[in-house]
């Protein structure tokens, strides 16, 4: 919902926008186009209205299977709103007086690309798109009033086969990309370092962003990965509005994204939401917060080990995927106590798989680097209690709770290993092996 004008603008969708005055409560279309036609393209659940009375419509689909067209589309607003008449008349007797629509940002069929712009009365900043050359945010000191001198240049004129036939969305939408804004009003809004990572894809942004009176927030990834909802180890960055300089970036919980946007409150925190229900607050005393340990009574020493036969897959090993593990039976099953392994009983050629719980003696960071000798490719993974990958490289940085946590390490062997490695660092704890008495198992356990 936006506040603006003394009124309550709410987005209805395919049925465009919507206006309730809180005297009455009485509910209005903004734009009286026939519903389930002229907006049903834009399935943003978002809306916004900026400096100068643009409103802003798209942002965040409300079902994830919607995925057609893009955001950021502004419509003129007056005082009062925009009015509510029978444009598609108004169009059919030549009358020009459909109010200028516009998209100012990338299209795309990815949901990354529906953030609003986000602005206050120094400045907008538009956010870049997932598909075209630039796809990093560009800050615009004067939108408002480029988009002014825009609609008074550009009056939409009919074309004749649509006069008698109700209008749609596309017969009024200008689509402007952000390159399209004069050079002064496209101005980084990233460090030079991140802008060439974005538009070179070897960094992404979510599209979420939060502006502060000294800096801009975005949700970023420092890994390459697509489509960007892939992407399970999210930042929050913020970037001074002065210099462009990184003020501070804080690493959210990995394994989790971000759930549709973030806030900042009055006192500064800023407030992000993850998919699992929690929400994150990153403050002045910002802490990691850790993954919850998992409740094991049962526990007994060591990882189990499943060895698999890759016979059946000829043209490589490479091809195994997780799923495997759930219909292939294993040509044997035992307790590993002890790492590193240096096993006779393996042949080569064999998936081989450990898993069970990672127990770590207090909570916080903790960085797990697994490696095998002598042949074979190895993926480590560390879940949470809901069976979530949350750690999927090795070194990856993970805050942990004190206990138990699953774990699994997969060998794909191309020859024979003569050892699998498991080493770790923590708090007061330096790198070295990981001791037999930190690795479990739980009876028949599927993880």
């Amino acid at each position: 919902m936006a506040w603006y004008d003394g009124k309550l603008w709410l987005n209805g969708m395919e049925w465009g926008p919507a206006v309730v005055d809180p005297a009455t409560g009485a509910l209005s279309l903004a734009i009286d186009y026939p519903p389930c036609r002229d907006f049903s393209t834009l399935n943003g659940e978002d809306i916004g209205v900026l400096p100068g009375g643009w409103v802003a419509l798209g942002g965040w689909a409300p079902l994830p299977a919607i995925t057609d067209n893009g955001s950021s589309l502004m419509l003129r607003s007056g005082a009062g709103g925009l009015p509510a008449s029978d444009h598609a008349a108004n169009v059919a007797n030549g009358a020009n007086t459909v109010p200028h629509l516009l998209r100012i940002a990338q299209t795309g069929a990815e949901h990354m690309d529906r953030q609003l712009p986000v602005w206050d009365a120094h400045g907008c900043v538009l956010p870049g798109g997932l598909s075209g050359k630039d796809k990093a945010p560009i800050v615009c000191p004067d939108l408002a009033g480029w988009l002014n001198a825009e609609d008074d240049a550009h009056t939409y004129t009919p074309v004749a086969e649509n006069r008698l036939q109700w209008l749609s969305l596309g017969d009024v939408t200008r689509a402007v990309a952000p390159t399209a804004l004069p050079a002064e009003m496209q101005r980084p809004a990233l460090p030079d370092d991140w802008n060439a990572r974005v538009n070179s894809k070897r960094s992404m942004l979510s599209g979420i962003m939060a502006l502060t009176a000294n800096a801009v927030i975005f949700l970023a990834s420092r890994e390459a990965s697509w489509p960007a909802l892939d992407i399970v180890n999210w930042s929050v960055l913020a970037v001074s509005r002065a210099d462009r300089s990184v003020l501070w970036e804080v690493r959210l919980p990995p394994g989790h994204l971000a759930y549709k946007g973030l806030s900042v409150t009055r006192e500064g925190d800023v407030l992000v939401p993850l998919d699992d229900g929690r929400v994150v607050c990153i403050g002045s005393e910002a802490t990691a917060l850790p993954v919850p340990a998992v409740t094991a009574a049962n526990a007994q020493p060591g990882l189990l080990l499943n060895a698999y036969s890759s016979d059946a897959m000829a043209s490589g090993y490479s091809c195994w995927s997780a799923g495997d593990f759930a219909v292939m039976p294993p040509l044997q099953t035992r307790v590993l106590t002890t790492l590193p392994m240096q096993d006779d009983k393996i042949d080569a050629c064999n998936v081989l798989r450990l898993h069970g719980l990672l127990e770590v003696p207090t909570t916080g960071s903790y960085h797990v680097y697994p490696w095998t000798a002598g042949g074979g490719s190895i993926t480590f993974t560390i879940y949470d209690a809901g069976g979530r990958h949350i750690v999927g490289n090795a070194g990856d940085e993970v805050c942990l709770a004190q206990g138990k946590h699953p774990i699994s390490l997969v060998v794909l062997q191309g020859a024979k290993p003569k050892s699998i490695v498991l080493q770790w660092d923590g708090p007061n704890l330096p790198r070295g092996p990981v001791p037999a008495s930190a690795l479990w198992h739980e009876p028949l356990s599927n993880r």
